[in-house]
Protein backbone atom coordinates (compact mmCIF):
# COMPACT_ATOMS: atom_id res chain seq x y z
CA UNK A 1 0.00 0.00 0.00
CA UNK A 2 2.26 2.46 0.72
CA UNK A 3 4.68 1.37 -1.98
CA UNK A 4 2.29 1.82 -4.59
CA UNK A 5 0.20 4.72 -3.02
CA UNK A 6 2.89 6.57 -1.38
CA UNK A 7 2.33 9.94 -2.22
CA UNK A 8 -1.17 9.73 0.30
CA UNK A 9 1.36 9.22 2.97
CA UNK A 10 3.60 12.11 3.03
CA UNK A 11 5.87 12.99 5.40
CA UNK A 12 5.50 16.68 5.26
CA UNK A 13 7.83 19.80 5.95
CA UNK A 14 7.42 19.60 9.94
CA UNK A 15 8.36 15.68 10.38
CA UNK A 16 11.41 16.49 7.62
CA UNK A 17 12.20 19.94 9.56
CA UNK A 18 12.11 18.32 13.12
CA UNK A 19 14.15 15.34 11.85
CA UNK A 20 16.24 16.58 9.18
CA UNK A 21 19.64 17.03 11.30
CA UNK A 22 18.51 13.17 12.14
CA UNK A 23 18.05 11.57 9.23
CA UNK A 24 19.19 13.70 6.96
CA UNK A 25 17.43 13.43 3.39
CA UNK A 26 17.58 9.71 3.77
CA UNK A 27 14.77 7.66 3.00
CA UNK A 28 13.17 7.92 6.16
CA UNK A 29 12.47 11.60 5.96
CA UNK A 30 11.81 12.55 2.53
CA UNK A 31 8.54 12.34 0.31
CA UNK A 32 7.73 12.09 -3.49
CA UNK A 33 10.50 11.21 -6.31
CA UNK A 34 13.52 11.38 -3.65
CA UNK A 35 11.66 8.87 -1.73
CA UNK A 36 11.07 6.88 -4.84
CA UNK A 37 14.28 6.43 -5.96
CA UNK A 38 15.93 5.41 -2.71
CA UNK A 39 13.54 3.02 -1.92
CA UNK A 40 14.33 1.41 -5.47
CA UNK A 41 17.34 0.82 -4.78
CA UNK A 42 17.18 0.21 -1.11
CA UNK A 43 15.05 -2.77 -2.22
CA UNK A 44 17.78 -4.05 -5.07
CA UNK A 45 19.94 -5.21 -1.65
CA UNK A 46 16.99 -7.62 -1.15
CA UNK A 47 16.33 -9.30 -3.87
CA UNK A 48 17.41 -12.69 -4.77
CA UNK A 49 19.39 -11.84 -7.57
CA UNK A 50 22.42 -9.31 -4.83
CA UNK A 51 22.05 -12.79 -2.76
CA UNK A 52 23.43 -15.11 -5.05
CA UNK A 53 25.51 -12.29 -6.71
CA UNK A 54 26.71 -12.13 -3.04
CA UNK A 55 27.08 -15.76 -2.53
CA UNK A 56 29.15 -16.22 -5.89
CA UNK A 57 31.32 -13.39 -4.76
CA UNK A 58 32.08 -14.89 -1.31
CA UNK A 59 32.66 -17.96 -2.74
CA UNK A 60 35.02 -16.69 -5.58
CA UNK A 61 37.20 -14.76 -2.57
CA UNK A 62 37.48 -17.78 -0.58
CA UNK A 63 38.19 -19.59 -3.55
CA UNK A 64 41.52 -17.36 -4.78
CA UNK A 65 42.38 -16.13 -1.29
CA UNK A 66 42.28 -19.60 0.78
CA UNK A 67 41.70 -21.95 -1.26
CA UNK A 68 43.90 -22.48 -4.48
CA UNK A 69 47.27 -20.78 -2.08
CA UNK A 70 46.82 -23.83 -0.17
CA UNK A 71 46.44 -26.56 -3.00
CA UNK A 72 49.69 -24.38 -4.27
CA UNK A 73 51.21 -24.53 -0.98
CA UNK A 74 50.80 -28.29 -1.09
CA UNK A 75 51.45 -29.23 -4.38
CA UNK A 76 54.87 -27.23 -4.54
CA UNK A 77 55.58 -28.97 -1.23
CA UNK A 78 54.16 -32.58 -2.95
CA UNK A 79 52.52 -33.13 0.23
CA UNK A 80 49.28 -35.35 0.85
CA UNK A 81 46.31 -32.49 1.79
CA UNK A 82 42.91 -34.05 3.41
CA UNK A 83 40.37 -32.27 0.93
CA UNK A 84 37.46 -33.08 2.39
CA UNK A 85 38.58 -31.55 5.48
CA UNK A 86 39.81 -28.56 3.59
CA UNK A 87 36.44 -28.51 1.76
CA UNK A 88 34.38 -28.72 5.18
CA UNK A 89 36.24 -25.97 6.24
CA UNK A 90 36.32 -23.99 3.12
CA UNK A 91 31.97 -24.82 3.53
CA UNK A 92 31.60 -23.59 7.07
CA UNK A 93 33.82 -20.42 6.00
CA UNK A 94 31.73 -19.75 3.54
CA UNK A 95 28.50 -20.42 5.19
CA UNK A 96 29.82 -18.04 8.43
CA UNK A 97 30.51 -15.29 6.16
CA UNK A 98 27.12 -15.29 4.23
CA UNK A 99 25.18 -16.02 7.54
CA UNK A 100 26.48 -13.10 9.15
CA UNK A 101 25.94 -11.00 6.36
CA UNK A 102 22.40 -12.01 5.59
CA UNK A 103 21.91 -11.48 9.58
CA UNK A 104 22.51 -7.67 9.04
CA UNK A 105 20.19 -7.95 6.04
CA UNK A 106 17.50 -9.30 8.05
CA UNK A 107 17.47 -6.61 10.10
CA UNK A 108 17.91 -3.73 8.17
CA UNK A 109 14.72 -5.74 6.63
CA UNK A 110 12.83 -5.98 10.07
CA UNK A 111 13.93 -1.93 11.04
CA UNK A 112 12.43 -1.10 7.44
CA UNK A 113 8.91 -4.15 7.89
CA UNK A 114 9.60 -4.97 4.17
CA UNK A 115 9.32 -8.55 2.45
CA UNK A 116 9.53 -11.66 4.48
CA UNK A 117 9.57 -9.32 7.80
CA UNK A 118 6.65 -7.56 6.99
CA UNK A 119 4.58 -10.75 5.84
CA UNK A 120 6.04 -12.24 9.34
CA UNK A 121 5.00 -9.36 11.35
CA UNK A 122 1.43 -9.41 9.73
CA UNK A 123 0.99 -13.16 10.23
CA UNK A 124 2.33 -12.81 13.68
CA UNK A 125 -0.32 -10.30 14.36
CA UNK A 126 -3.05 -12.58 12.92
CA UNK A 127 -2.45 -15.20 15.22
CA UNK A 128 -1.91 -12.90 18.40
CA UNK A 129 -5.28 -11.75 17.68
CA UNK A 130 -6.86 -14.85 17.13
CA UNK A 131 -5.41 -16.14 20.04
CA UNK A 132 -6.54 -13.66 22.07
CA UNK A 133 -10.14 -13.98 20.48
CA UNK A 134 -10.16 -17.63 21.77
CA UNK A 135 -9.18 -16.85 25.34
CA UNK A 136 -11.71 -13.40 25.80
CA UNK A 137 -14.56 -16.00 24.53
CA UNK A 138 -13.72 -18.85 26.79
CA UNK A 139 -13.03 -16.17 29.43
CA UNK A 140 -17.06 -15.44 29.02
CA UNK A 141 -18.15 -18.29 28.86
CA UNK A 142 -16.25 -19.37 32.40
CA UNK A 143 -18.93 -19.62 35.15
CA UNK A 144 -15.60 -19.93 37.83
CA UNK A 145 -16.34 -23.02 38.73
CA UNK A 146 -12.95 -25.44 38.35
CA UNK A 147 -14.33 -27.93 35.85
CA UNK A 148 -14.06 -25.46 33.26
CA UNK A 149 -10.51 -24.39 33.76
CA UNK A 150 -7.93 -25.69 31.32
CA UNK A 151 -4.77 -24.26 29.91
CA UNK A 152 -6.34 -21.51 27.82
CA UNK A 153 -8.61 -19.99 30.92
Amino acid sequence: MLKTNFQNYPKGTFFTEVLGDFLGKGIFNVDGELWSTQRKLASHEFSMKSLREFVVNVLEEEITTRLIPLLDIFSKNNEVLDMQDVLRRLAFDTICKISLAAKWVWKVKKLLNVESERKLKEAVGVIHFAVNDIIRKRRENMDGSESQRDLLS
